[in-house]
């Protein structure tokens, strides 16, 4: 299916109007789906159970030698995100550049004990 891998969005748009205008393709696409995905390693439960474990093990190693590695890249996350300098929308609005809003919404909120929108 490697053949079915688009690159870009245009690509993408492109391969799938010449699978849907080519019905024999699609319609042979369809017929090997299924032994396709049963011979993916995704259907192999003993070798997916044997790579999980091993990976645990690998994870578990990490940790007793005190290597945390998906914490040292939370905490570059972080120090390159308080780095970088905020993004003003308008006057009354700035958002960080990773999307979070360090103010409060100026949204007022219209909710009344009685409407049931608390």
């Amino acid at each position: 299916l490697k053949h079915l891998i688009a690159k870009t969005e245009e690509e993408y748009i492109q391969l799938a109007i010449q699978l849907a205008s080519d019905i024999s393709a699609l319609s042979t696409l369809r017929m090997t789906l299924r032994e396709l995905m049963l011979k993916s390693p995704v259907c192999d439960g003993p070798k997916f159970a044997q790579s999980l474990e091993s990976t645990y093990r690998r994870l578990w190693r990490r940790y007793c030698r005190g290597e945390m590695p998906a914490q040292k890249q939370l905490d570059m996350m972080q120090q390159a995100a308080a780095e970088k300098p905020l993004l003003k929308v308008s006057d009354s609005t700035v958002v960080k550049v990773n999307g979070i809003n360090p103010v409060a919404t100026s949204i007022p909120n219209h909710s009344t004990p009685g409407s049931g929108n608390q």
